[in-house]
């Protein structure tokens, strides 16, 4: 049997405890969204990543592509006008993925679109993926 002292020690450890549990396990409730199957033509489109509310923080861009074709894309932080996106943008091979992450100096405000585009008479599928 613990002493009225060791008991409130034990009590509040488990208080900490419980809330420290929560606090780090919060970032894993955090929200993932997909954008699958985005058809990609010789016509640059463009795709809104997040919610005024919640900016995407990190973005995957994955070619899905069947066939051998590549797309190609430009990414766009909130803080610049979306472009179209040429073949002298970034290239992604069929089965290829690209990451990126907001950090201090890269996109401090969150990523919010991106536009694709694919070389003359080839199509191609992207997936986004964000949180």
């Amino acid at each position: 049997m613990l002493s009225k002292r060791m008991e409130g020690k034990v009590k509040g450890l488990k208080r900490w405890a419980l809330v420290m549990g929560f606090a780090l396990a919060f970032p894993l409730w955090a929200e993932v969204n997909t954008n699958n199957n985005v058809s990609v033509t010789q016509t640059s489109q463009t795709i809104t990543i997040g919610t005024t509310q919640a900016w995407a923080t990190e973005v995957l861009i994955t070619n899905d592509s069947v066939s051998a074709n590549k797309l190609f894309y430009r990414l766009f932080c909130c803080s610049e006008t979306p472009a179209a996106a040429t073949t002298s943008s970034i290239r992604l091979e069929r089965g290829e993925s690209h990451s990126y992450k907001r950090s201090a100096t890269s996109c401090s405000n969150g990523y919010c679109a991106a536009t694709f585009a694919c070389a003359t008479s080839e199509t191609a599928t992207a997936r986004i993926v964000w949180q």
